[in-house]
């Protein structure tokens, strides 16, 4: 009888340094086997608070960068932009915008960090004016350890902004 519950015993603790050891992959479709990547598509929402003052003729400037952490010396690369034009304010009054961004990349690279960043500019009305013009307002993310941070565990797909 001893043989048979220490035998039971082994079986259970081998079992279960294998089920700890495999981790499961979701990155497999179970209908063809092939590796997919993840949805390169970010849901951002931007919050303008009844606090923030009002403006009007602004640009909404959303960037999306892609940066290699293993390099310190250069500088993240752009790889997608929304620019939201004609955007005007009310104090007092709370807005909520969303949009996409991402669908200039097909497969993010699981090497690479990429993050989001959000301004409002005065709009001067030319193709790149926003670069000329004045900041009105920052978008912040409020996640502590890697605001603006996307297709990883911190905030995958979906960010929220607040403009300030």
């Amino acid at each position: 009888m001893q043989y048979r519950s220490l035998t039971a015993f082994t079986l259970f603790i081998g079992l279960s340094v294998i089920a700890s050891t495999v981790k499961p992959d979701h990155t497999y479709a179970a209908d063809d086997g092939k590796d997919k990547a993840p949805a390169s598509r970010v849901d951002v929402t931007i919050e303008l608070p009844t606090t923030l003052p009002s403006f009007d003729d602004a640009a909404l400037v959303a960037i999306l960068f892609e940066f290699d952490p293993r390099i310190a010396d250069k500088a993240a690369d752009e790889v997608d932009r929304v620019v939201v034009r004609n955007l005007g304010h009310q104090q007092g009054i709370a807005q909520t915008l969303r949009f996409d961004i991402g669908d200039a990349i097909k497969n993010p690279n699981p090497d690479r960090r990429y993050y989001v960043s959000c301004r409002v500019y005065k709009d001067l009305g030319d193709k790149d004016g926003f670069k000329r013009g004045k900041q009105l307002h920052y978008c912040h993310n409020e996640h502590p350890q890697a605001p603006g941070r996307v297709y990883d565990e911190t905030n995958g797909t979906s960010l929220t902004f607040i403009a300030r």
